[in-house]
């Protein structure tokens, strides 16, 4: 998706810090950037921008493929970030992530949508077609195919597991109850594999909270920025 996937949350958060969304290489109006090579360069990239805004210590929060980003950003510069929030994602890549890559590549993006939907949205929302459904299946459709490959083969390359227990900021870890397409018990070992980590289950809650439970996260968010703020875990 892009920058938009963040519309609901964005107005509450950005009431009481200074909040930046950008496109992630290959998608939104980042789609015409070289085909991603690895999450870690993805991690240089973030680098880079922070730079050009000449901001030195961020709390970088991502859902996804950006909550993977997250977690290699903070490996990468750990001086650059004061906490992160990884929302529905992993700290490892998983075989069926590389499947998806291959499978778009033989059959196109629009064999994809029915599976991709699924996985991201709740069932009733899919069936009336809500803003959420519609945006997905905006952007499965005008994504590239080999930038959509090339992300998902990144993906399935991703693995911070190992490396996670040298974080020394605050990590907060949020999974779906209802989320098809990451496993929770994945999710939560981001925070028990972190030093100073916490989980939170949203239920209901799917693989696109950002949109489909904006007002829960947004207090999640927000209380776990106030415990940054304070100094507690």
């Amino acid at each position: 998706m892009d920058g938009s996937m963040f519309r609901e949350i964005y107005p509450s958060l950005s009431k009481t810090a200074r909040v930046i969304m950008y496109d992630i290489r290959g998608f939104g109006y980042a789609q015409d950037a070289p085909l991603v090579q690895s999450i870690a360069q993805l991690a240089d990239d973030l680098g880079t921008l922070l730079d050009a805004l000449s901001i030195e210590v961020a709390d970088v929060f991502g859902t996804s493929y950006g909550g993977a980003l997250a977690q290699q950003f903070a490996v990468q510069y750990p001086k650059r970030v004061r906490s992160i929030a990884v929302l529905a994602s992993i700290a490892q890549g998983l075989p069926i992530m590389l499947d998806r890559a291959t499978n778009a590549e033989k059959y196109g993006l629009e064999s994809m949508m029915p599976t991709t939907l699924m996985r991201w949205l709740r069932p009733e929302n899919i069936a009336s077609n809500t803003w959420a459904v519609r945006y997905a299946r905006t952007c499965v459709r005008r994504a590239r195919v080999e930038q959509w490959a090339a992300a998902w083969k990144a993906m399935a390359a991703f693995e911070v597991a190992e490396r996670i227990s040298g974080i020394e900021v605050p990590v907060l870890a949020v999974g779906g109850k209802q989320d098809v397409s990451m496993p929770l018990e994945m999710v939560s070992q981001v925070a028990e594999g972190s030093r100073r980590g916490k989980y939170i289950e949203i239920d209901p809650g799917t693989h696109m909270m950002v949109m489909e439970q904006p007002e829960r996260l947004v207090e999640i968010l927000q209380e776990f920025r106030r415990g940054v703020d304070d100094g507690q875990d």
